[in-house]
């Protein structure tokens, strides 16, 4: 699928420490925003949509040729997104319910998504099973926070700092009740990356709001995870030549994916849009004045002849 790219934070590895690729590939871990990068600059989605922004910081991994849709209905965005990005503050089950997808997407199918909304296993299944019913044929789904490190992260109540919730029953529920997916867990730092394909946007097999089904997951102790889900599903460890082996086919075929990245770098260090947008999330908020007079700091540095990149 062409050259290899490289996770975004090793520019300065390589600019600034000089570090060859081979180096910097063995010094940056392949966590689960990398592996969404490398996706990206494979696949060059025509249209994302990912569930659950944040910060923004996978939302504007995005390539200036994809129609990025971001879903969040209390968002806390920290970073400039591209142009043809476009946020949603509404909850995911408005967005798919409401009229609001549709209008969005025009009828074009989401080529990718990434689900990382509420950290509840019911949630997680609704979310997925909306994107699949807008997908194409060759689509994808990754859901984030399905290998939790322990029970206290696996918790359905936030009582760590680190809270993966339960969505590792959602993943549960598809292999078991929908074979016909396949499905990939990559243990990918710190908690894990699902890959979902072989989608079937037509399917009723399976209903989310099944109350025995929905009981069943509930019900499953976190020692499941080793024996109910793992052994059902496809498990490895995250190498960039396995991920690309399981990835469809490009959505658009370009030869300009160096232009595509320096675009995307220049939105990431123009300072007046990193300030405006984050001025327009802080909400008037004690706390988010403060943490807007911080970003300031870090973005006034760029202005500073031989600054590096945030």
């Amino acid at each position: 699928m062409g050259q290899e790219p490289l996770p975004p934070l090793t520019d300065t590895l390589r600019d600034h420490v000089g570090a060859s690729d081979g180096e910097v590939r063995q010094l940056v871990a392949v966590d689960y925003q990398s592996i969404l990068d490398h996706v990206h600059q494979t696949l060059f989605p025509r249209v994302y949509v990912e569930i659950g922004v944040h910060h923004g910081d996978t939302l504007s991994l995005a390539l200036p040729c994809t129609d990025a849709i971001g879903v969040d209905p209390q968002n806390q965005l920290l970073v400039a997104l591209n142009s043809n990005a476009h946020l949603e503050e509404c909850t995911s089950d408005d967005f798919f319910e409401h009229g609001v997808s549709e209008r969005l997407l025009e009828g074009r199918p989401i080529d990718m998504a990434f689900v990382d909304g509420m950290h509840l296993f019911e949630f997680a299944l609704r979310d997925i099973l909306n994107c699949e019913r807008l997908a194409g044929p060759n689509s994808v789904i990754f859901t984030h926070d399905c290998l939790p490190r322990s029970r206290e992260e696996a918790s359905r109540e936030r009582v760590s700092s680190v809270w993966t919730g339960d969505v590792w029953k959602s993943l549960w529920v598809l292999a078991t009740q929908r074979p016909d997916l396949d499905i990939t867990i990559l243990r990918a730092p710190p908690t894990g990356l699902a890959m979902i394909r072989n989608l079937d946007p037509s399917s009723a097999a399976l209903d989310p709001s099944d109350p025995a089904i929905l009981q069943m997951a509930a019900e499953l102790p976190y020692s499941a995870i080793e024996h109910e889900l793992l052994t059902r599903v496809r498990v490895l460890e995250p190498r960039w030549e396995d991920i690309e082996a399981l990835l469809p086919p490009q959505y658009q075929v370009r030869d300009d994916r160096d232009a595509l990245l320096r675009q995307r770098q220049s939105a990431r260090r123009d300072v007046a849009t990193q300030v405006r947008w984050f001025r327009h999330r802080a909400l008037g908020s004690q706390a988010g004045r403060a943490a807007l007079r911080l970003r300031r700091r870090a973005l006034d540095a760029l202005r500073r002849p031989g600054a590096g990149s945030l």
